[in-house]
Formats: C-alpha cells, structure tokens, sequence
C-alpha cells in the first residue's frame, strides 16, 4: 500500500451568514465541493422526493409507455431481460413488481455470468421467441445490443432498452431507448443508475394505469427499496435525485413490504443502527452478488420477489453459502494476482496493471481488480479465460483515469467492451493479449502524467477537538447519505495526545483514545493491524479521520474513525 500523501485544506471561512442552524465549518466545506449560493445549499439539505425530475422529461418516455400499455391491453408477454449485478437484479425485480400490481404478464430472463457472460445474447432471444413474448425490456444493459436487436426484431418481438451505460455514437435498432446518457436525451440528471431508470419508467407507467394519487405514491415509496440498493451497488454519484431517492429509500427499507428484502436486513443486521450506504454496499451488496459469481444471479432475484418468509429464509442460506465460496475464490485470485505482480517488477512500472491467468474465477475479476487498484493505485484490469479460448475481463480505475475511455482505444482488439469510467468489462480473444496490453500502457503514457498515479488524500477541514459540537454532528447527519460525488468529510488534527496504549480488537482493528484542546475521545483504526507496533501511549500524532456516532446499550457518543495518522 502506497503512502497517501496529504493534501491539505484552505484556511476554513464560513461563506454564509443565512444557516445559523448549520456549522460554518461544514458549510465552508460545502462551498468548496460547488455548492456556492444559498439556493444551493437548500437543495443539498433537502433530502425529500418533492422536485425529482418529471419521467417524460427523457427521451422516448412516451413512446415506451405506450408500448408497455399496449402490451398490457393485448394480454402480450413481456419479457423483462437484465444484467447479473446487484444494479440488474435489483431493476428486474422493480419492474417484476410493478407489474404484478398492474398485472402485466411476465417472466425475467438473467444471463449466466461465465456461460453467456454481459449483455443481450442470442440465446435470451431465443429463449423469448420459444415463449411467446411479444415485448423485451432489458434493465441495466442492451445500449450496444445492435446484434441481439435485430435478430428479436426478425421474430416480431419488440425491444425497449433501458440502460444508463455510456451510449455509442452509433445506437441499436431498438423499438424505444430510455438511457439519459444518449445523445438527444434532455433529461436533467445524467447519473441515475439502471435501476434508476426503471424506477422512472415505472414512475411515468403510473400515470397512465388509472390508480388514484395515493396508491400510485404507494407504489413507488414501496419500490424505492430496489433502487436504493442498485444504486448504492452501481457506485453512481449520490447527488441530486440519486441522493433523494436513496435517502428515502435508507429509511423504510429495513422495515420494506417485501419479505424477500426485509429477511435480508433482518438477518444481515443484528444491531438495530441507522443504515448508510456503506453498511448496505459492504454487508448487503456482496451476499446478493454471490450467486451470480459463483452460480447463478437468479437465487438472488428470487429472493428479492419471494413472499414466503420460510422460502425467503432458504434463500438467503444459500446466498451465505455462495458468499463463502465467492471469499475463497476472491482471496484465492487475489494472492495469485499479487505473485504475478510482485515477480515481474514490470508490472509496478507500467500505468495500468494487466493480470491474466488461466486459473483466474471470471466471477471474482472485478472484486480483485478492484483490490488490485487499491493497492498499487493505479487502473487494474484481470482477466480470467474461458472454456472458448477468450478472456473475460473486469477494468477497476482510479480518480482521473476514465477506463472506458482507455479500453476505447483498443476498440478494435476487443469482442466487446462497455462500462463506466470507474468499471468496465471486456472480452478478449487470447491472441490479441500481448497487443492489448502494450496498446492500453501505450495510451497510459501517453495521456496520463505520473503524479495522477500517486495516492492522495484530500482533507476537507482543520479540527479542533473544541469544534465537536451537536450542532456539528448534527450537520454531519443532514449531510448524508455519502457517497460519490458527495463523500463523508475528512478532518485533520494535529499534534493530539495518546492516552493510553494501543490495543488490538480481533487482532486487526487498532484501538485508543486520544486527547486535544482538553477533549478526550475514542479512536478505532479498521485494520490497522499492522501500524500497532509503532504507536505508544503519550505520543504526539497528526491524523486523519471520519466523525462518527456510535451508539451502543443505549448510549451515544462521538468516536474518531482512524484514515491515517503521522507521528511527530
């Protein structure tokens, strides 16, 4: 792990004299993330679903609806068709239970992750024109599904796309594209996440299926639960109607109407704590990914719909079950993957790290290329191969690298490619690796300066141990949920006091108290095993952290979470 280095704040000021019921240091904080005017500001701080944008707003709405309404006059079978990651799985579900409430008939269709691997495939096509269904509506994939298009379209079946990828130029023959990422797309809000999308499409179906106003809200309070979790999974941006939608969403879901969802929290979370985003991405997101990694991502969708509370409970067993296995895998990959690294010092040289190998689980590329970049701090791309001699890949990026962009340069090398500019995937024919992998460095050295590859850590603000306040940590609440595009602020205190020694919990989480300005406080380090040995009672430290409330038996007190720390 690469030594963060500091980057330090601007003196603090507050910047407005109209929120005296909000810290000033937290809205100098505010100000310098771009919120610049009162009216901003107020928007920021209202967290509630009035104002999210109108659904017609984005392009083809009107026409999709439509077709959807046809469907449901003509007793047509849909065919809701949708990607394997907690993204996907949680758009199929949403729109499964809509239409169990409008009674539209339906089936899903997810596909195998190693089989069939990303995307709109034939064999979902066929499998559609062997049913009957007259209308497919992917979620969370299908914007490069040219291919799979046509042929649906050869057999009378329509196609809807709803997708938030980033859009090609050069867009599938689709019946209707809900993405606000296309080209003439005038919606406000580019960074809904695919279960985003669908929520909106459901959100604009409502107006048309002659339900009174307070069924329809009903309706789409009980189906934030879906989108919180796609959304906080996909890693999109928690600002704007993200951030109303998942705030809502974190409120109800523990208590959610669907069984399927309620046993998950239920039996995930035993301390009844407020959630955050990072609760649900870390404890929930994995569990409901596993069974596309190392199965099938049907076990989850399943019990994501499932009313039963016994069959919920199985279920959820067997995602515990495929869990472990996915651990094993990951870890199994992970240590691989840092043999090849570390035994062909090359590979330290390089921008990007390429990692290929035969014995690689392509259900764990995107976990370890993800640890990778945490690591050395630099895009990691790991490929495993597959039983028809081509490698699938996951692309993991760092802040400055759009790595959709990097694997567009190699456009012609691949079978397919698609993604974000933090995550893609890729196949690729193992011939053209030695190509790939000196075309993609290539492209690095040329566009990206070494300093982007140094670890930094920017800190938002000074704090003195004087400043912690109610009033304070009250703003630190009215600023959640974090996330990207809206992190949890990063404080800097120096020269504090240890008070006593040390102590490892679980032999990996550093514990103590420190003491500034005459305030004394808890600090726990999560897995900071390592840096135990160098720290002594009585030593001077700077260090950098989150604020937290932590509650347990019933009391409440504030507790440092430990990011970094220097001695002096």
């Amino acid at each position: 792990m690469k030594q963060h280095q500091w980057i330090l704040p601007e003196e603090n000021r507050p910047s407005f004299q109209d929120y005296p019921e909000f810290h000033p240091l937290l809205l100098s904080i505010l100000y310098k993330r771009g919120l610049r005017s009162s009216a901003e500001i107020s928007s920021f701080l209202d967290k509630s679903l009035h104002g999210i944008h109108d659904p017609y707003l984005m392009h083809d709405m009107e026409k999709t609806v439509s077709r959807i309404m046809q469907a449901l006059q003509k007793k047509e079978k849909i065919l809701i068709y949708g990607d394997y990651d907690v993204d996907g799985i949680s758009a199929i579900t949403l729109l499964s239970q809509f239409f169990r409430y409008i009674q539209a008939t339906h089936e899903y269709y997810i596909p195998h992750r190693i089989k069939e691997g990303y995307g709109l495939n034939m064999e979902g096509i066929q499998t559609a024109r062997n049913n009957n269904v007259k209308l497919i509506i992917t979620v969370d994939t299908g914007i490069t599904g040219h291919e799979a298009i046509r042929e649906a379209s050869a057999y009378g079946i329509d196609v809807i796309v709803t997708d938030h990828h980033q859009s090609p130029e050069n867009l599938p023959p689709a019946y209707a594209i809900l993405n606000p990422n296309q080209p003439q797309c005038q919606y406000p809000y580019k960074y809904l996440s695919g279960v985003g999308v669908v929520f909106k499409l459901v959100h604009a179906c409502l107006k048309q299926c002659g339900m009174d106003e307070t069924e329809s809200k009903r309706i789409l309070k009980s189906l934030l639960d879906y989108v919180t979790l796609g959304t906080i999974a996909d890693v999109v941006p928690l600002t704007g109607e993200n951030r109303k939608l998942v705030a809502s969403g974190l409120k109800q879901i523990k208590l959610s109407s669907f069984s399927g969802i309620r046993i998950l929290f239920d039996q995930t979370f035993v301390e009844d704590k407020p959630l955050t985003p990072a609760m649900i991405a870390f404890k929930i997101c994995p569990k409901l990914n596993a069974s596309g990694r190392t199965d099938h991502a049907n076990y989850s969708a399943r019990l994501l719909l499932e009313n039963d509370p016994r069959e919920c409970l199985q279920l959820f067993s067997k995602l515990e079950l495929f869990n472990r296995e996915r651990k094993a895998l990951e870890e199994n990959d992970f240590t691989k993957a840092i043999q090849i690294i570390e035994q062909d010092k090359d590979h330290l040289d390089k921008r990007i790290l390429v990692v290929a190998h035969p014995s690689f689980h392509p259900g764990v590329n995107g976990i370890v290329a993800s640890r990778l970049t945490d690591k050395y701090h630099r895009p990691s791309i790991v490929m495993a191969l597959n039983d028809n001699g081509f490698f699938k890949a996951s692309a993991r990026s760092i802040a400055g690298v759009n790595i959709f962009e990097c694997l567009q340069s190699c456009e012609d090398l691949c079978i397919a490619f698609g993604g974000h500019p933090f995550a893609a995937g890729l196949t690729l024919d193992k011939s053209n690796l030695q190509e790939f992998t000196s075309r993609i460095n290539a492209y690095m050295e040329k566009h990206f300066s070494t300093h982007v590859f140094e670890p930094r850590l920017q800190i938002d603000s000074f704090l003195s141990f004087s400043d912690i306040t109610p009033l304070l940590m009250k703003g630190l609440q009215d600023m959640e949920p974090f996330g990207l595009g809206n992190p949890e602020p990063v404080f800097l205190t120096k020269h504090a006091v240890i008070q006593n020694q040390p102590r490892l919990l679980k032999n990996k989480h550093l514990k103590f108290d420190v003491q500034h300005a005459g305030v004394t406080l808890p600090v726990i380090g999560f897995n900071f095993s390592n840096k135990a040995p160098s720290l002594k009672m009585n030593d001077s430290i700077d260090f950098v952290y989150h604020l937290r409330t932590n509650s347990w038996l019933g009391q409440t007190h504030t507790q440092i979470e430990l990011i970094d720390f220097k001695k002096n």
